[in-house]
């Protein structure tokens, strides 16, 4: 960080304004989260720094696969703060190259406009991180009870199993349908997260064991 000789009256304004800066509306949705998007932001911040001698200015540049903000904050007393925010450029297939320069720059302006007036923001990997674990945490519980449900009815779901496998849909579906709800609910897991039965197994057990097993039962 850089800054003038004296920052006394700088920070005495800069105190004053975060007092009466409210956070953000978080109104913008974009990958499961919500964040106030830049134009938000300069709402709340210049009126309020106008009004304490406060002004912010932002000089964009680019550097190699990075892109740059040198925020400057200043006060009518000439005093002043700045700090580089520098951050990687990751080009993506649906837009230009300046595209995703102008995105990045974007988001720094804002990351970094909100850290200077003290306004509280949703951080994007955050929220992918915590949508992530949730994600993976429910995974895990499913994978808990399939575990379980498979170890208490071995003995049914290989006969499930082996019905389906010699095309004896009668005797997979009086097995699949002597289990609980709450088993065959635990049961049903996708192989891709550690399901026991296989995408056409299932595909057999949706489609035609209940027509067998209701056909059965007359």
């Amino acid at each position: 960080m850089n800054k003038s000789d004296s920052i006394a009256a700088l920070a005495t304004a800069l105190s004053a304004a975060q007092g009466q800066i409210q956070d953000a509306t978080k109104t913008k949705a974009g990958y499961n989260y919500k964040y106030a998007d830049l134009s938000q932001i300069l709402q709340i911040i210049r009126p309020i720094f106008s009004k304490n001698g406060l002004a912010i200015t932002q000089f964009p540049s680019k550097g190699g696969e990075s892109v740059s903000v040198e925020t400057v904050l200043m006060h009518k007393s000439g005093e002043w703060l700045s700090q580089d925010y520098e951050m990687p450029v990751q080009v993506s297939t649906k837009m230009s190259q300046a595209q995703c320069v102008g995105s990045v720059l974007t988001y720094a302006r804002r990351y970094a406009l909100a850290a200077v007036a003290g306004i509280t923001q949703e951080d994007n990997d955050a929220a992918l991180q915590r949508e992530e674990k949730k994600q993976e945490e429910s995974v895990g519980v499913a994978k808990k009870a399939h575990d379980e449900a498979l170890t208490a009815n071995l003995s049914s779901v290989h006969a499930i199993k082996e019905g389906i496998a010699k095309g004896d849909l009668v005797q997979a579906a009086e097995a699949w349908f002597e289990l609980e709800e709450d088993t065959q609910r635990a049961l049903w897991l996708a192989t891709s997260k550690g399901g026991v039965f296989t995408t056409s197994e299932r595909e057999v057990m949706k489609n035609e064991l209940r027509k067998v097993y209701a056909g059965d039962q007359k």
